[in-house]
């Protein structure tokens, strides 16, 4: 009886088409966000900051939020 096989079962996973979908729509979203990046890097109103100039933005933003998070409340 094919009841009986254990081969014969269906072998389904219902949220494989889900999955799927999300992500395609994860890739679909990553893509346009890489196509607006290049549009907006090969824009000549574009305006570039040195990487030295951010870092240093970055580092006095860190060093502010450390300074907050050290000082004692009262």
């Amino acid at each position: 009886m094919i009841d009986d096989d254990p081969l014969a079962v269906e072998r389904r996973r219902p949220d494989a088409s889900a999955r799927l979908k999300r992500a395609l729509s994860y890739d679909e979203w990553a893509q346009s966000d890489l196509v607006r990046a290049v549009e907006e890097a090969d824009d000549p109103a574009t305006q570039w900051v040195d990487h030295e100039d951010a870092m240093a933005e970055l580092d006095a933003i860190v060093a502010k939020a450390r300074a907050v998070k050290t000082t004692p409340r009262r």
